[in-house]
């Protein structure tokens, strides 16, 4: 996937979780902290995103994770 692709997809799962912070993301540069989201709502992003690629990496790997191209990097690993 392209990185247009990834943050539409990232973008969708933002705004089931946190509406009023759709259409917020513009990079894979920064992390969903960065964004406002508190660290249930990120939780819950990564567990849309891991369901919708039907993806399951091993949690310790998650906790490596500090942006959103780190996340992007992991999940294209277990693709």
């Amino acid at each position: 996937m392209h990185e247009e692709q990834w943050l539409a997809v990232i973008d969708k799962h933002v705004a089931t979780v946190a509406p009023e912070l759709a259409g917020g993301l513009s990079t894979l540069d920064c992390s969903l902290a960065d964004l406002g989201l508190n660290s249930i709502d990120r939780a819950e992003v990564t567990t849309l995103l891991m369901e919708e690629f039907g993806v399951a990496p091993p949690i310790h790997e998650l906790g490596g994770v500090s942006d959103l191209r780190s996340l992007v990097t992991l999940l294209g690993r277990y693709l």
